[in-house]
Order: structure tokens, then C-alpha cells, then sequence
């Protein structure tokens, strides 16, 4: 099981994933297509230590939270081990 966070946008607004990166200080910037570039943060302790703090820090104000928590609570049970049990895997799908 692989947690992962991205964000694409067209290729001229790479800038604003360069700002994007550069705050985070983790992740990897790609081009899957001629078109557009994503930044990604596919390690758990990325994920954890500093795209779970924004959120939590600058809430979401629509449908999105729902699935930022959904999100949040996954990471959570990965981090401990929890979905390599039947039950902890039952649970995240």
C-alpha cells in the first residue's frame, strides 16, 4: 500500500510549484506529459510531517475537508502498521 499527495498544473505555472516545493522541502517535481508538471510527496514522513500540518493549520472550507480527513485518518493507520492487518486494511478501502 502506497500513500502518496499531488498536485498537477500546466506547464506555465511550473513557478508556483517551484514555490510549492520549496516550502515543503520534500517531494519530487515531474512532467508526465509535454503539457504539465506535478509535484508529489510520496513518502509517509513527508506526508505526515508537513502537508498533514498545513491542513490542519489552514482548514478547508468545502467537500474537500471531508476527504482531507478521510486522508489524514488513512495516513494515521499506515503509520502505525494497522494495514497489514485484515482489519486495518478493511478499514482504509
Amino acid at each position: 500500500m502506497r500513500a502518496s499527495f499531488s498536485i498537477g498544473l500546466h506547464t506555465r505555472d511550473i513557478n508556483i510549484l517551484m514555490i510549492i516545493i520549496n516550502h515543503f522541502n520534500v517531494g519530487n517535481l515531474y512532467s508526465n506529459n509535454q503539457a504539465t508538471f506535478v509535484f508529489e510527496i510520496a513518502t509517509l514522513t513527508g506526508i505526515k510531517t508537513s502537508l498533514i500540518p498545513l491542513f490542519n493549520e489552514y482548514d478547508l472550507n468545502n467537500i474537500k475537508k471531508l476527504d482531507f480527513l478521510d486522508f489524514k485518518e488513512i495516513i494515521s493507520l499506515i503509520y502505525k502498521g494497522e494495514h497489514l492487518t485484515f482489519s486495518g486494511f478493511n478499514t482504509i478501502r
